[in-house]
């Protein structure tokens, strides 16, 4: 049970992909796809794995409903976080979560500002505050691994992948607008977070070099990257 290993689900994928390729003449912001963890207790791995996440609420094939377990302080949803280390302690010990792709539909944003909302409202499908995410409904999320904290890295890379192919062959996004240019700003995918970072030369090969940005500008430049460790940052 405890143990690195794929996991994703054929009918789970489905519905996914159908409600992603719904959205793709809506805006990129709204179907961009990102890497997120959910860590959960050991009796609720196979359900999931079985039905996908699911907010409260809602019903297994089984007829076994999703209850509030750790309460709703930002709304109603599935909660993630693109911080692998980010709801550990709600594994109750375990040391794998849920590494999943997931798409945010219309989204909610922290508050920099009057009026703006503070948690996942009726009119939104996400919500995002800093790392932390609160998805409206099941097929936002596709499970795809099982992970461990030091094989997160790898998979997450996978993930990258296949998110890829899914902009390339679901959203038909061509593939110039998937290259990245020198001096582009983009997050870096490092030890299961993302950090940001500027293209400082993109190699015949087809890997990058990139150079951290404020406050971490003084680390060393990160040589050699994979793009599928890159992706644009929020608005861009």
């Amino acid at each position: 049970m405890n143990q690195p290993r794929e996991v994703c689900n054929f009918d789970v994928a489905l519905e996914f992909v159908k409600r992603l390729r719904s959205l793709k003449h809506r805006s990129s912001q709204s179907t961009r796809l990102e890497v997120v963890y959910h860590w959960t207790r050991e009796e609720n791995v196979n359900k999931i794995i079985e039905n996908n996440l699911k907010p409260p609420g809602a019903t297994n094939a089984d007829g076994t409903q999703i209850h509030v377990l750790n309460g709703e302080a930002f709304g109603r949803g599935i909660y993630a976080s693109t911080d692998v280390n980010y709801g550990r302690a709600y594994g109750a010990g375990l040391s794998c979560g849920f590494l999943c792709l997931a798409f945010p539909g219309h989204m909610g944003r922290t508050p920099h500002g009057k009026g703006i909302p503070k948690r996942l409202c009726k009119k939104d499908d996400c919500y995002q505050q800093g790392s932390l995410r609160v998805y409206r409904s099941s097929e936002q999320v596709l499970p795809l691994f099982f992970t461990d904290l030091p094989t997160a890295p790898r998979l997450s890379e996978v993930a990258q992948t296949i998110a890829r192919v899914l902009r390339e062959r679901v959203l038909e996004q061509s593939v110039t607008e998937l290259e990245f240019k020198k001096g582009e700003k983009v997050e870096v995918l490092w030890h299961g977070s993302y950090w940001q970072a500027e293209v400082a030369q993109v190699r015949a090969d087809g890997l990058l070099d990139v150079k951290w940005l404020f406050p971490f500008q003084t680390w060393p430049a990160e040589c050699g990257v994979s793009t599928a460790r890159l992706r644009r940052p929020e608005g861009h």
